[in-house]
């Protein structure tokens, strides 16, 4: 499937392929993708079932290393998105972007349709702030998220502000996007004076410190999942909006 896409892309007759399967199924299309990469073609791929959240299919199903894998392809889009805005952001930019490929990784469980603060057009940034109760002062701690679990980071911020601190939630969409943007852009999103940083995604941690610095905390999976359905699975890994709040009041203690 994957060779087959990339030599309708390279073809050059017009026509855009997308390849589709569940995330944890991109590992035997590795080379292909990264042949795609390598051969800027134009593929899209769409890959369910992006985390340790399909549930009952069990650890043989659930991607914990493959996005961090992904992420590390040269000229390769990889999109990790929490809501329909972000959905169609991530679609314009993907089928715009006709010399490299793009990754598109959806969730499996229910997430909001819409979130409020999302953006098609933001999802260009690759990074970019959905809240911020701040106003003129600093936040005291960002949050970032990517796909099913910025709504959980948006859940712990509102429980934050109830208790009087400055919040802001970022959605890290797309890292090369992000990694790509003017210094002051980032500087406005991920000030880097602001050292309180919790990042909460259910895959590998790796690369994750890069964005959170050596003070801010990663909340990833560093095992192979578990069977179940996904609310429980998320519990046990301590992807709530409870441990979330619990882990940013810890660092905002410090």
């Amino acid at each position: 499937m994957g060779g087959i896409s990339n030599g309708i892309a390279l073809h050059g007759s017009g026509l855009i392929p997308f390849a589709a399967t569940f995330l944890v199924f991109s590992d035997y299309m590795k080379n292909t993708i990264r042949l795609a990469a390598l051969s800027h073609a134009g593929v899209i791929y769409i890959m369910t079932h992006d985390s340790i959240g399909l549930g009952e299919d069990g650890p043989t199903h659930q991607p914990v290393e493959q996005l961090a894998g992904l992420r590390a392809i040269p000229r390769h889009l990889v999109f990790r998105l929490a809501d329909g805005n972000e959905t169609a952001g991530a679609y314009k930019i993907a089928v715009a972007n006709r010399a490299t490929p793009s990754l598109i990784a959806l969730s499996r469980q229910k997430v909001a349709s819409n979130l409020t603060g999302t953006s098609m057009d933001a999802v260009k940034r690759g990074g970019y702030t959905i809240s911020d109760n701040s106003g003129e002062q600093m936040p005291e701690i960002i949050l970032i998220g990517t796909g099913s679990e910025l709504c959980l980071c948006e859940g712990s911020a509102r429980r934050l502000r109830e208790a009087g601190r400055r919040v802001r939630v970022v959605s890290l969409v797309c890292w090369c996007l992000f990694d790509r943007q003017p210094r002051e852009y980032k500087e406005q999103v991920l000030p880097l004076n602001l050292v309180k940083r919790v990042s909460v995604e259910a895959g590998s941690p790796v690369g994750w410190r890069e964005y959170v610095g050596r003070e801010g905390v990663v909340v990833g999976v560093d095992e192979f999942g578990a069977s179940g359905h996904y609310l429980d699975t998320f519990n046990k890994y301590g992807f709530t909006e409870e441990n979330i709040t619990r882990i940013a009041d810890i660092l905002l203690c410090k």
